[in-house]
């Protein structure tokens, strides 16, 4: 009782002089570095309030610049528990809360798996509409300034995907800037021999380059480009499509049908997004189990239509020196 009636005087200071709100940042700051667990984490219950109020001013940056990296992060934190809370109008504040300060703030984020793991579990509860676009909106821009960290915990969770897994890789189609990180990083996932800079970013991640994440990423471009038809793509995001062209036909020639099946579903996508009409059309009238015609229709496609793009000739080159 007595912490909801502080919300609301909170509120109602905030509401009534908002240029107060600068002052109440400043007097909660000697709390925040508190070494008394309960006495910070009080604090930052009433910051969360305080922001949580404030999130559409134009000045919210000035708000963010208070917190230290760590403080931010338990702020993050705060805000993905209070995504549940029984009021509608909180835990929207609370999306909206972690949604100003990934955009402000996002790239001096730590403990970006806690975060991503956090609202996956959040995501199992049954979210407000304007709850959940306001909280995938968030983790498109931490996908952004994040991305090494973001897309390796998500690959690393295992198939076939539930459907909040599946919600942050769709979001991340819809925002053009993070689906372009996100889709050179897969690329490099696809990629059978990476270049020594690649191999030592994948190494520093939780997981690393193996099969079950080259599926994995498979998968994840193909639910990605189903989602970028929202947009159509420019000219930097169409070299990146025809860049993972190539090693998503050489992973389809293994014969493990996890593989065939996710590069099958991701090739129909990709076909679709880029205008192919009559490769689209082949693709549904080839049967995945028989990977070689696949191959075989896109190259002839690709010839047909004297594809004059990066890769180009090296996609069909390498995929026909593959197939022999």
């Amino acid at each position: 009782m007595a912490m909801q009636s502080l919300r609301s005087l909170l509120q109602a200071s905030v509401t009534e002089k908002p240029t107060e709100i600068e002052s109440c940042l400043e007097l909660l700051e000697m709390w925040l570095d508190s070494r008394n667990g309960h006495e910070q984490e009080r604090a930052m219950w009433c910051a969360t309030c305080v922001l949580g109020f404030t999130v559409n001013v134009n000045n919210f940056q000035a708000f963010a610049e208070y917190f230290t990296r760590s403080q931010l992060r338990d702020l993050v934190l705060e805000a993905i528990e209070g995504l549940t809370d029984s009021k509608a109008k909180l835990s929207l504040a609370a999306a909206q809360l972690m949604k100003a300060v990934m955009e402000e703030r996002g790239r001096d984020m730590t403990k970006v798996e806690d975060i991503v793991d956090g609202v996956l579990e959040q995501f199992n509860s049954s979210l407000e509409a304007r709850t959940e676009e306001e909280t995938l909106q968030a983790m498109c821009s931490l996908a952004l300034s994040n991305t090494i960290a973001v897309v390796p915990v998500l690959l690393s969770k295992p198939l076939p995907w539930d459907s909040s897994t599946l919600a942050l890789w769709k979001a991340f189609g819809t925002q053009r800037n993070t689906s372009l990180k996100v889709v050179q990083l897969l690329t490099r996932f696809l990629e059978k021999t990476p270049s020594r800079e690649d191999t030592v970013d994948m190494d520093a991640q939780p997981v690393v380059e193996r099969e079950p994440v080259r599926i994995s990423a498979t998968s994840a471009l193909g639910h990605m480009l189903s989602r970028d038809r929202k947009y159509k793509p420019g000219a930097t995001m169409k070299r990146e499509l025809y860049t993972f062209l190539l090693p998503l036909l050489l992973n389809m020639q293994e014969g493990n049908s996890e593989m065939v099946k996710a590069c099958g579903g991701a090739l129909a996508e990709w076909a679709e997004l880029t205008g192919w009409a009559s490769l689209t059309r082949s693709l549904r009238h080839t049967t995945l189990s028989d990977p070689p015609q696949v191959l075989q229709d896109t190259c002839v496609y690709l010839v047909s239509e004297s594809l004059n793009v990066h890769p180009g000739d090296r996609t069909v080159g390498s995929v026909d020196r593959g197939g022999r």
